[in-house]
């Protein structure tokens, strides 16, 4: 990421993409998927990392959003192939990618053991930015509606957020 991108690139590029992942999944009801670097051995063995690179959510049409907005995946892997390849280990050969999916937000954070009490912040961002990640403005309803979902995922539940 450059200094000249928006602060919310940054963010959400750079780090917090989880929590964006967690508020557009449940924003939009749709499934979250990581990134994971595969490691090709010259034994022919493969490794999976089981940290993940990227997290963004399945669109209905098979494409992905992100920060960035709804795109394939071959672009998302792009914006982190230079991480992918510094995380590229002495006795790999090559190293590839693979996808991991979580059925919804509560699914993902059991899984990954990510921390979402970010996701609330992200959702507020989301609704400042819902035209470059969604295409479109959110519904202010819907909003409320997903925020009281995340706050509920949150152990100790922050203190509520408004719209």
């Amino acid at each position: 990421m450059s200094d000249d991108e928006p602060a919310f690139l940054q963010r959400y590029m750079g780090g917090w993409c989880d929590a964006l992942a967690i508020a557009v999944s449940t924003l939009e009801g749709r499934p979250i998927a990581t990134v994971h670097i595969v490691h090709h051995g010259a034994d022919g063995r493969q490794r999976t990392d089981p940290d993940y690179v990227h997290a963004m959510v399945l669109a209905p049409d098979g494409q992905y959003v992100d920060a960035k907005g709804k795109r394939p995946l071959d672009a998302i892997v792009a914006d982190f192939q230079g991480l992918i390849d510094g995380l590229r280990a002495p006795e790999d050969v090559r190293v590839g990618v693979a996808l991991r999916t979580y059925d919804d937000a509560g699914d993902f954070i059991n899984a990954t053991g990510c921390n979402p009490e970010p996701a609330p912040q992200a959702l507020l961002d989301l609704a400042e930015n819902a035209r470059l990640v969604l295409g479109a403005d959110s519904d202010p309803d819907r909003l409320r509606l997903a925020m009281s979902e995340i706050e509920c995922l949150i152990p100790d539940g922050p203190e509520s957020i408004f719209f």
